[in-house]
């Protein structure tokens, strides 16, 4: 569990469960036998429920590829009543720590469609903007540009200072 200030991530995937739904293929392709083996599998998967004292308003999914140390999350989902409240940055500062410090990742990337103005000014705010693809996504009559951000080691720590986050205000339990 890792907390900072209100907001709470609460990890709620059991690697025993990714194992069971393996079909026998999948797991003699991938020689996974038990959880153990599977926690030692190149790309793992951690959902995280986000919480508010003891209200869950949504979740994250971080992504971990261990071979070549990095993460990426392809979103994170807060209840529409609870947004526009911080929440989302609150948790992007526990994404970063998760990924930074918990697992020693070297690089986290993620992307993020144009019609997604609240994600990508969050992306925009706390990461490094790497690239675009113009026009790759058909959305409601519309072509959407998809924006892609990362953000490395090195970079993390002026992250922090430049927004004042100290990392003592995390808490790991």
């Amino acid at each position: 569990m890792f907390i900072y200030k209100d907001v709470t991530l609460k990890e709620i995937f059991d690697p025993s469960e990714y194992v069971n739904q393996m079909t026998t293929l999948e797991r003699d392709k991938l020689n996974i036998r038990n959880a153990d083996q599977a926690i030692k599998h190149n790309t793992w998967e951690s959902i995280f429920e986000i919480f508010i004292k003891k209200t869950n308003i949504g979740y994250v999914k971080i992504y971990k590829d261990l071979e070549n140390r990095k993460a990426y999350i392809n979103g994170i989902y807060i209840l529409p009543k609870y947004r526009q409240k911080g929440y989302a940055t609150k948790t992007m500062i526990l994404v970063l720590y998760y990924v930074f410090f918990y697992f020693s990742m070297h690089k986290f990337e993620t992307s993020v469609f144009g019609f997604n103005k609240q994600s990508y000014n969050l992306q925009k705010k706390y990461l490094v903007f790497e690239s675009e693809r113009k026009e790759s996504l058909f959305h409601r009559g519309k072509f959407y540009s998809k924006y892609y951000f990362r953000l490395l080691r090195k970079e993390y720590a002026d992250l922090m200072f430049k927004y004042k986050i100290n990392i003592k205000d995390i808490k790991v339990l």
